[in-house]
C-alpha cells in the first residue's frame, strides 16, 4: 500500500484510467441467521430449505466508489472471471487497472492469455499474498453479507 499503490495511481493519473478493487465471494442460502423462539420446552420449528443453492458475487469498487458486480451460480472459475472482465470494460471510456488478491484464477493461464492483447483497456495488479484488510472491496463483501444475514428468512411455499 505504502510503495506499489502510489506508483499504480500515479500510472493511473498519467494514463487516464481508473482503478478498481476486485474480489470474489460465496453467497449461500444458508448465510441467514435462522433463530425462532418457541414457548417455553417446546423446540421452535422454522420452515427453511432444506438444500442450499451456492452463489457466487464478483465484484470491483473504485475509489470514487463506483461498484460493479455479478452474481452467478457455482464458483468463480476462470471462464466467469474472464466474463465478468469483459463487462467491466466493455463501455468503459478509458484504461481500467483492477487489483485483485492472488486467488488461483486471477493468473489462470487462459486469463493471462486473455489479457494479452488488451494492455491498452485493461491490466491486472496484485496484493500480497494475504491481505484482505488492503483491498476495499472486502468490505463491500461484508456489508453485503450482513445485509443478507439481517434480511428476513424467505421460506418455500408448502407443497
Amino acid at each position: 500500500m505504502e510503495q506499489d499503490y502510489p506508483r499504480l495511481r500515479a500510472q493511473a493519473a498519467q494514463e487516464g484510467a481508473v482503478i478498481y478493487w476486485g474480489d470474489e465471494t460465496a453467497v449461500k442460502e444458508d448465510a441467514h441467521w435462522v433463530r425462532g423462539y418457541a414457548p417455553r420446552g417446546q423446540t421452535p420449528v422454522l420452515a427453511v430449505p432444506a438444500r442450499w443453492a451456492t452463489l457466487s458475487m464478483i465484484s470491483a469498487i473504485s475509489p470514487q466508489g463506483k461498484v460493479a458486480f455479478q452474481i452467478v451460480e457455482g464458483r468463480i472459475d476462470a471462464e466467469r472471471f474472464i466474463t465478468f472482465l469483459t463487462a467491466l470494460i466493455q463501455d468503459a471510456p478509458q484504461k481500467t487497472y483492477l487489483v485483485v488478491d492472488n486467488l488461483r484464477v486471477h493468473h489462470a493461464k487462459v486469463v493471462t492469455a486473455w489479457l494479452a492483447d488488451k494492455k491498452d483497456r485493461i491490466e491486472l495488479a496484485f496484493l500480497p499474498p494475504y491481505a484482505p484488510e488492503s483491498n476495499p472491496d472486502e468490505y463491500l463483501n461484508r456489508d453485503f453479507k450482513t445485509a443478507l444475514r439481517t434480511g428476513a428468512v424467505s421460506t418455500a411455499p408448502s407443497v
